[in-house]
């Protein structure tokens, strides 16, 4: 919201001091008003950088979880080699075991 300028026929029945409060509340106002656009402006970068970091911290979380995945599989292989070789399970129940989980 912000006060028009009087005009010319109105300034003529207001003395000066009335004019120059009737303006300095116009430009307190069009501050008020530029101010709020600006916080909100950056309310919404916060807003927008708090979204980016959680997605980064998210899509980490993600690789993370895969290499822990592909460790522990490989882990699991490994064991599963040396039961073999060692004679512990027969080839043909060995097929049997999931590959993937």
């Amino acid at each position: 919201m912000s006060l028009k300028p009087m005009s010319t026929k109105q300034q003529k029945g207001i003395d000066f001091e009335t004019r120059m409060m009737y303006d300095l509340k116009r430009k307190q106002i069009d501050e008020e008003s530029t101010s709020r656009e600006n916080d909100s402006k950056f309310r919404q970068a916060e807003i927008d950088s708090i979204i980016k970091i959680q997605s980064a911290q998210a899509e980490k979380a993600t690789t993370e979880a895969k290499t822990v995945r592909i460790s522990t599989k490989v882990i699991l292989m490994r064991e599963r080699a040396k039961l073999v070789e060692e004679g512990f399970i027969q080839e043909e129940i060995n097929e049997l075991l999931p590959t993937d989980f």
